[in-house]
C-alpha cells in the first residue's frame, strides 16, 4: 500500500478496477491485456512510492549526518576559540583579527527550547494550510514533520516524516488532499543540538 496518499487512492481504484476485468473477462475478451496493463500502472506507481520513501530515508540519513559534522565543527571552532582568547588574554582587540566577540564562550547556548504550534488554518486560496509556531530564542532553524491517517481518528499518531527545514516560525503545506487528517509536529535546532518535539496538532480540509 502506497504511504502517499495520491498515490494510495489512484492504486485502489485502480486494483479494484483489475479485479472486475478478471471477474468479467469475457467481456474483456477482444483486450485481452487490459488486467496486465492496469497492473503494470499499479506497478510503477508503487514502485514510484517505494522510491520516494528510500530518498526520505536517505535524506534523513544525510540530514543526521549534518548535524554530526556540524557538531564537529562547533568543538573544533570552541576549541580554537580557547586558544586564541590563551594566546592574548588580555588584548581583547587581537580577538577580533579572528572573528571573535567579546562575550563568553558559545558553549553556554543551550538547544532550544520545547515551542508551541499556535495555529493550523486553511491556506488562503483553500487549498493547504498555514502552520504557524512559536518562535524560539536559540533556535537558528526549525525542523517540520508530518504524518496522515484517517479524517475521523485523532488518536491514532502515525509515522512522522521530514516535511520542511526553514528559518522562520511559519510553513504553508500545501500538498494535502481533502478528507485526510495532517498530524505535524516542529522543533527548534542550532549547533548545539535539536531541541525537544513540539506537542502535535492535526487538521483535515
Amino acid at each position: 500500500m502506497a504511504k502517499l496518499a495520491y498515490l494510495e487512492k489512484e492504486i485502489q481504484r485502480l486494483k479494484e478496477i483489475k479485479k472486475g476485468i478478471v471477474a468479467n473477462s469475457a467481456d474483456w475478451a477482444s483486450n485481452p491485456t487490459a488486467a496486465a496493463d492496469i497492473q503494470s500502472v499499479i506497478d510503477s506507481m508503487e514502485a514510484s512510492d517505494s522510491a520516494i520513501t528510500a530518498a526520505e530515508v536517505t535524506l534523513k540519513q544525510k540530514r543526521n549526518e549534518s548535524k554530526i559534522i556540524a557538531k564537529n565543527g562547533t568543538d573544533a571552532a570552541d576549541q580554537a576559540k580557547l586558544i586564541v582568547q590563551g594566546k592574548y588574554p588580555a588584548n581583547t582587540d587581537k580577538w577580533l583579527e579572528y572573528g571573535l566577540k567579546v562575550e563568553g564562550p558559545s558553549s553556554a547556548r543551550p538547544v532550544p527550547e520545547k515551542g508551541n504550534i499556535k495555529s493550523i488554518v486553511d491556506d488562503f486560496d483553500g487549498v493547504g494550510f498555514i502552520i504557524e509556531t512559536a518562535a524560539l530564542e536559540n533556535a537558528d532553524t526549525y525542523e517540520y514533520e508530518r504524518g496522515q491517517g484517517p479524517a475521523n481518528d485523532t488518536n491514532t499518531i502515525p509515522a512522522f516524516g521530514h516535511l520542511r527545514s526553514v528559518r522562520k516560525a511559519k510553513i504553508v503545506d500545501d500538498d494535502v488532499e481533502q478528507g485526510i487528517r495532517y498530524f505535524y509536529r516542529y522543533r527548534g535546532v542550532n549547533s548545539k543540538g535539536d531541541g525537544e518535539w513540539s506537542a502535535i496538532v492535526s487538521r483535515v480540509q
